[in-house]
């Protein structure tokens, strides 16, 4: 007989045995862990919205309710990349329900993350996907000027007035107005200004026009957007990464916002708007949808 062999097979039958008892306890110890968290925590959280489909720049409302006193509340519009939260900083708690008020500028399915905390430190987490469309919005389809500060003249001291180089070398910046995202009573600044565009340089001021087909530009009407024109001059030879610009229209006090709201009633497709302060007559070519 051979012991050795008898041997060996003993060894691996409990090695075997053993690896078998180490997987079904480290499953039992998952399964409990599982089962603790959905089992001991009674926390809900629900979100109720009257529709999933919204117009660009609408402002939405959607309750969030939970059946307990909540610590925290945290919502999200880019997959957790930031949130705006609110919490209780006392035992008075936030309630079982809360507002959240949101604005999206621009069309397409958008993701709702939310989550709440109780007192227990235990969370809830829950989304929700709504449609931004067109709806009752305007779209730029192309911007020229006719005249602004110093039109034609020279911004590049460097170049001989009979040189074309002297011009301008124009970038256009659109900002726009949007609602924060907040939750009611917990507002902190209701407005922001968000870049809605930043255009292509027009070298010696160009045609002074910008065709805006391609970038989806859409605005609500009552909402209102600022222009910021520029001289463009190139790199910073003294700070890495930055450049240099003049700024046409001489910036505040002469800012000036702009709003299609008067002109809902005949919808025109050319807007003219002027500001004699400094010579800026600026002429928009829109859509209304």
């Amino acid at each position: 007989m051979n012991f050795n062999s008898i041997s060996l097979r003993k060894k691996n039958l409990t090695a075997l045995v053993c690896l078998i008892i180490i997987a079904c306890s480290s499953d039992s110890e998952n399964s409990d862990s599982i089962d603790d968290e959905n089992n001991d925590s009674n926390l809900e959280l629900s979100i109720n919205i009257d529709s999933k489909t919204f117009g660009v720049d609408e402002i939405l409302s959607l309750s969030i309710e939970s059946n307990e006193n909540l610590k925290t509340i945290c919502m999200s519009v880019d997959d957790w990349s930031s949130s705006q939260c609110t919490s209780s900083l006392d035992n008075t708690g936030l309630g079982e329900s809360l507002v959240a008020k949101l604005s999206f500028y621009n069309l397409g399915t958008k993701t709702i993350n939310i989550k709440i905390e109780n007192y227990a430190g235990e969370e809830r987490e829950t989304k929700l996907d709504v449609n931004i469309e067109k709806k009752n919005t305007v779209t730029l389809k192309q911007i020229h000027f006719n005249s602004f500060n110093n039109i034609g003249e020279s911004w590049d001291a460097e170049f001989l007035d009979s040189d074309e180089n002297r011009l301008a070398d124009l970038t256009l910046i659109l900002q726009k107005r949007k609602y924060n995202n907040s939750f009611v009573g917990y507002e902190s600044n209701s407005v922001n200004h968000i870049k809605w565009l930043t255009s292509d340089i027009l070298e010696n001021q160009g045609d002074l026009t910008w065709e805006l087909n391609e970038n989806n530009l859409l605005i609500a009407p009552e909402n209102k957007f600022s222009i910021y024109l520029y001289d463009f001059d190139g790199p910073d030879p003294n700070i890495p990464d930055q450049n240099l610009y003049q700024e046409i229209l001489l910036g505040w006090p002469y800012e000036k916002e702009f709003s299609f709201e008067e002109y809902m009633g005949n919808k025109p497709n050319e807007i003219t708007f002027v500001n004699e302060d400094i010579d800026l007559e600026v002429v928009f070519e829109v859509e209304w949808n």
